[in-house]
């Protein structure tokens, strides 16, 4: 008959190495993950220096935004706000944060098509 108290440690140790081989992955895939982020930023802030969208870009953006009821309702009164009284202000600031966020979604979803293909 087997002892057991043999079998303890090397289970343990096995656990131990098998955690440790899954945090390097996981820490591996977020590393990886930081470098994709910093690629696109880079190309976005490129894409966007070359002038206005086209309109399926457009199209695309403004689909999404209403299609998030959030968002929304978010865009539809900063749009009547800034156009009726607060061009300069925070009505501005908040259309602003809402386009980049949708038109990173559209252009982000065609790099990644783009790199996929390469």
């Amino acid at each position: 008959m087997a002892s057991n108290v043999y079998t303890q440690p090397i289970t343990h140790l096995f656990e131990e190495n098998l955690f440790a081989v899954i945090r390097d992955q996981i820490k591996e895939r977020q590393r990886q993950q930081q470098v994709r982020d910093a690629a696109f930023e880079a190309y976005f802030h490129a894409w966007k220096g070359q002038g206005l969208p086209d309109d399926a870009v457009i199209a695309e953006v403004l689909k999404n935004i209403y299609g998030d009821h959030r968002d929304c309702h978010t865009f539809d009164h900063a749009l009547l706000a800034w156009f009726y009284s607060d061009r300069d202000g925070e009505a501005g600031h908040v259309l602003y944060r809402l386009l980049e966020k949708h038109l990173k979604k559209v252009v982000r979803k065609e790099w990644e098509l783009s790199f996929k293909t390469v």
